[in-house]
């Protein structure tokens, strides 16, 4: 039975953003400990902080399908089945599903296990020179419509905040450099210690060749500068700031999805 505690604690890492799981027993046949309703919260790193599941074994079998579900942002159905050793492991060589575990128990039954994913919110963090920036603002614009919050921040504000140790920029931030030019390789070479998930350079390939030979120089390890897109934005034929703030953020959403096409989950892509 819930109780007001578990949806406090769902409310609690929210406002903290912090991406977390909320597993729910919604069907069981033969022998388990566990019960249709049976509720649990689980960390990102699939360790249960809140509630219970019925007990270690299924519990211990749900740490790598948490991060899944979180990784792809879909929830899904997973089937517990609880066997005796020999047969665990016979099943566990050949495996009926995606979605099938197995766990060594005596119990004998099985247990259908809904994973529903909350993940933290996205943010892209737009670095411009001035704060009236005009692409940067349509960023914005395009990032509200699709839900997505998006900062605009001045580098020379930037860079006097984190020489008084006061980080502003994190390794899950979506990074769009729009300076053009002006100490695009100082701030890359800042964004190189933070790795944040998406680097995007607004820049000619001939200026951002010149800026990865420099970072070369500086010794800036080559998979960080591999990683900056660049020419930022999807490949549409982009000319307006529109148009262009239009093709970063689709850029940005493939990303934000890629791992969920890559691992075949379902979409619905026009």
């Amino acid at each position: 039975m819930l109780t007001s505690h578990f949806y406090q604690k769902c409310v609690e890492l929210i406002q903290k953003n912090v991406s977390f799981v909320v597993a729910t027993v919604v069907k069981t046949e033969g022998s388990t400990l566990a019960k249709v309703g049976f509720r649990a919260i689980l960390s990102q790193e699939g360790k249960i902080i809140h509630g219970t599941l019925g007990g270690g074994c299924p519990e211990g079998l749900l740490r790598k399908a948490a991060k899944r579900v979180l990784e792809e942002n879909t929830p899904r159905t997973f089937t517990i089945h609880l066997l005796d050793e020999e047969e665990s492991i016979r099943e566990m060589k050949t495996p009926r599903g995606d979605y099938d575990l197995y766990a060594d128990s005596f119990c004998g039954g099985t247990m259908d296990i809904y994973l529903e994913p909350c993940c933290k919110d996205v943010r892209i963090v737009v670095i411009v020179e001035t704060e009236d920036d005009y692409l940067g603002e349509k960023l914005k614009e395009f990032s509200s419509i699709l839900g997505i919050q998006a900062v605009t921040v001045n580098w020379r504000i930037l860079s006097l905040l984190e020489k008084r140790e006061k980080p502003t920029i994190y390794r899950d931030d979506f990074v769009v450099i729009l300076t053009r030019g002006r100490d695009d390789v100082e701030i890359l070479n800042y964004l190189s210690a933070i790795r944040p998930r998406y680097v995007g350079l607004l820049a000619s390939h001939k200026r951002s060749k010149r800026d990865f030979g420099t970072l070369r120089k500086m010794g800036i390890d080559e998979k960080f500068i591999k990683s900056v897109r660049t020419p930022v934005g999807v490949s549409i034929g982009a000319i307006t700031p529109e148009e262009i703030a239009l093709s970063i953020v689709a850029e940005i959403v493939q990303e934000i999805r890629s791992k969920r096409l890559n691992k075949g989950g379902e979409t619905n892509s026009l």
